[in-house]
């Protein structure tokens, strides 16, 4: 099964489950446009790079991740930021199911993996 289809088939069953349980759609809008888009986005083959760090990146450190990555994966890239203090520092980087994750945070964790 694809993603498109996996995450279409969450899209529709999260607005049923609200709709049976009774919650008013309005009060869930947020994450059902979110998990929209994100259909959306993989039905028009639009890329798109989640980027996670411990602080917001500036404009230019946007732009500049935005056209690093448009040259590696050789298509017009657009980033989805959010930013995660638990990181502690560095960045991570998910396109599709390729993923560059450089933050403190997991190398602590592969280090205390390595010791026990």
């Amino acid at each position: 099964m694809t993603l498109l289809a996996k995450d279409t088939r969450r899209f529709v069953n999260s607005v049923v489950a609200n709709l049976r349980k009774g919650r008013k759609i309005p009060t869930q809008l947020p994450r059902l446009q979110a998990m929209l888009r994100k259909v959306s986005s993989r039905a028009k083959n639009e890329h798109v790079a989640l980027v996670s760090s411990s602080i917001e990146l500036t404009n230019p450190e946007k732009r500049n991740l935005e056209a690093a990555l448009t040259r590696i994966i050789g298509s017009p890239m657009t980033l989805e930021c959010s930013v995660n203090p638990e990181l502690l520092g560095g960045i991570r980087i998910q396109v599709a199911d390729w993923i560059v994750d450089t933050t403190i945070a997991s190398q602590l964790e592969m280090m205390s993996r390595a010791i026990i």
